[in-house]
């Protein structure tokens, strides 16, 4: 069994070309901020499993830290308003959000009590399911793992596939 991490459809249609073997996950930054539709879909398709990592919005090293100043979908106004209406807390709804789509989850905490409120998850209305799953579209999608300017290209570029051959660009 393999696994991919931070591939974008590009990338991965570059492994199902050349492998013999199906990808059996992808774990990749999704929330509600950064959704990543297209690459769930053609994941699905190929029967790839999509993992979120960051599924709250997380907090990557300030290496590879994007968007630094922007808030984290647990910070958001009509998250935390869902979430009083359901009696969850932000997180919750954010995770059930993810899982009511299909993909895992992996939420990082050191919280015995944020642990356990993690696993304790409720199917979301559909009405307040869809003004999760359209908050990166009014807002734009934001992804909060950048690391270009660490490695010197951007990996998540669908247009240019970088690096290719074997070779980094430090080669």
């Amino acid at each position: 069994m393999t696994g991919l991490s931070n591939f974008n459809i590009l990338k991965t249609k570059r492994i199902l070309e050349i492998s013999r073997i199906t990808p059996a996950v992808v774990q990749v930054e999704i929330h509600p901020y950064f959704p990543q539709h297209e690459l769930h879909s053609f994941s699905s398709q190929h029967g790839i499993l999509v993992m979120a990592h960051q599924p709250l919005g997380g907090r990557p090293v300030s290496l590879v830290r994007g968007n630094p100043d922007e808030p984290f979908p647990t910070e958001d106004k009509q998250i935390m308003d869902i979430a009083a209406k359901c009696g969850m807390t932000t997180a919750q709804v954010c995770l059930s959000w993810a899982v009511q789509r299909g993909i895992a989850v992996v939420p990082k905490s050191v919280s015995e009590e944020h642990i356990q409120q993690n696993i304790q998850l409720k199917k979301l209305l559909e009405d307040l399911f869809i003004v999760i799953d359209q908050l990166s579209s009014k807002r734009g999608p934001l992804r909060f793992l950048d690391p270009s300017q660490h490695i010197g290209f951007d990996i998540f570029d669908e247009e240019k596939d970088e690096p290719v051959g074997n070779r980094a660009p430090w080669d």
